[in-house]
């Protein structure tokens, strides 16, 4: 024989037959050879999975995130319902055992184990304890996110970790399984929404923010900025777009599109991707227009109201941006709005394209790798030059802007609103009427006793607003 350390051992002791029927003589086990329960020890080596959760941009560690393992046997099925599973999870992440095990039948309790990370970005799976006894070293498993912490997106995939046989430091007689996985999210993406009059911007970084001080009158040329969040990973979105509506009282007339970032000392820095200027526009009409020849969301393409797109440089061509939209509508009698004919604000979608979305990632890897820019948040400036139109009256300006973009699995938004006023007019009371959805009504607004329906563009869907979280 050979003497070796001893080796400790889970012993689970049933005292209840598993066959046995309630009141029955063999319901128990015992002492006699007919009812005896015999015990076989089995070599079992500990084995320690750690899982290191940061952000992708930051390296900043993550906690809350929840990680699931599991026999990598269980693999093939998960990867069938992976996108459906995180989308649930995504809704009721308190749930996220209860629907594993109902995408996943094969997976119950003892064969796979959910934690979240600590403070430090970390989760241990050690076969310490009760969940993990399945773990085994030399063996592989799989090993998912299920749910990103708040203020950051899930992405559906798995990574497969095999067990290392090492041997135990302390005493070399042991066999320990040795695992790591290190997962990375992007953040969720923000948009932010500011003006300009004069020299002196308002609202920016601030929510639903704006002039107060100085306001605009009929024939001011201003300027209305969106800030727009941007991940390296915008190569494999589906969808990137900006929809921004535009107050009746204002026309545009050219707007620019630049790429913002940080170079390695922090200063921020631009990248000028585009210039976009406005064609056969006729003020108060509600002209509509795209640059997609084959026409989008209903509006069809005409040649004489497309806007002219040019490329500021090599970063992005004039193919990377879809323009479509609307003008203001509105009618002015006497030199003043007509109160008997509808109003309506313009709308501007500003949507980036396949070819678009792999420009901006190229672009950003290249400032990355040649050291012009460092990890951290990349944004879309796109910043619209504005004049306050004929239909320009007594009240406030408010512009509304919404982000929407879908990634390989999901899809979310965000919204952001600047306001200015109009000069000499005192300052407006504004009526706004929640809808059941969250959204607002048309609203009134009462000047100097003088009752004025605007009507309010509501958007394209349903809207909420999210701030990123990141303790």
């Amino acid at each position: 024989m050979k003497s070796t350390a001893s080796v400790p051992m889970f012993i689970d002791i049933p005292m209840i037959k598993p066959d046995a029927k309630q009141g029955g003589e063999d319901f128990w086990y015992d002492n006699t050879q007919a009812d005896a329960l015999n015990l076989y020890a089995k070599q079992y080596d500990p084995t320690t999975l750690k899982v290191k959760k940061t952000d992708k941009e930051t390296g900043k560690a993550l906690a809350g995130a929840q990680v699931l393992v599991t026999e990598n046997t269980h693999e093939e099925q998960l990867k069938k319902v992976l996108p459906e599973l995180l989308a649930a999870i995504k809704k009721q992440p308190k749930d996220a055992a209860k629907l594993v095990e109902q995408y996943v039948p094969e997976l119950k309790t003892g064969n796979y184990a959910i934690r979240k990370t600590d403070k430090s970005g970390e989760a241990t799976f050690s076969s310490d304890n009760a969940g993990e006894r399945f773990m085994t070293p030399g063996h592989t498993y799989a090993v998912i996110e299920l749910a990103a912490p708040t203020g950051y997106i899930v992405e559906p995939q798995i990574q497969d970790v095999e067990l290392s046989m090492e041997k135990n430091p302390a005493d070399s007689s042991l066999i320990q399984g040795q695992g790591k996985a290190d997962f990375i999210d992007y953040d969720e993406l923000q948009v932010d929404k500011s003006v300009t009059i004069g020299d002196k911007t308002y609202g920016a970084g601030a929510e639903d923010g704006g002039d107060t001080e100085q306001g605009v009158a009929k024939g001011t040329t201003f300027q209305w900025h969106i800030n727009s969040e941007l991940n390296q990973n915008v190569d494999t979105y589906s969808q990137y777009e900006l929809v921004d509506t535009l107050p009746y009282q204002n026309d545009w007339r050219t707007m620019t599109l630049n790429l913002t970032y940080q170079d390695a000392s922090g200063a921020l820095k631009t990248t000028s991707l585009l210039q976009m200027t406005a064609n056969g526009m006729n003020t108060g009409a509600g002209t509509t227009y795209t640059t997609n020849q084959n026409g989008v969301n209903g509006i069809t393409y005409n040649a004489a109201t497309a806007p002219t797109v040019t490329a500021l440089g090599d970063a992005m061509t004039a193919d990377g941006i879809e323009l479509s939209g609307s003008g203001s509508r509105y009618a002015v009698k006497d030199g003043k709005l007509d109160a008997s004919q509808s109003v309506a604000d313009g709308t501007i979608m500003l949507s980036v394209t396949e070819n678009g979305r792999k420009q901006l990632a190229t672009k950003m890897a290249e400032l990355l790798a040649s050291g012009a820019a460092k990890d951290g948040t990349w944004q879309l400036s796109w910043n619209l030059d504005v004049v306050a139109n004929q239909g320009t009256q007594p009240g406030e300006m408010v512009n509304k802007v919404d982000l929407n973009y879908k990634t390989a699995f999901d899809q979310d938004t965000d919204s952001d609103t600047a306001k200015t006023f109009v000069k000499g007019a005192g300052t407006p009371t504004i009526h706004d009427t929640p809808t059941k959805g969250g959204g607002v009504l048309p609203y009134t607004a009462g000047v100097m006793g003088i009752g004025l329906t605007i009507l309010g563009l509501l958007g394209l869907a349903h809207l909420l607003k999210k701030r990123r979280a990141e303790d």
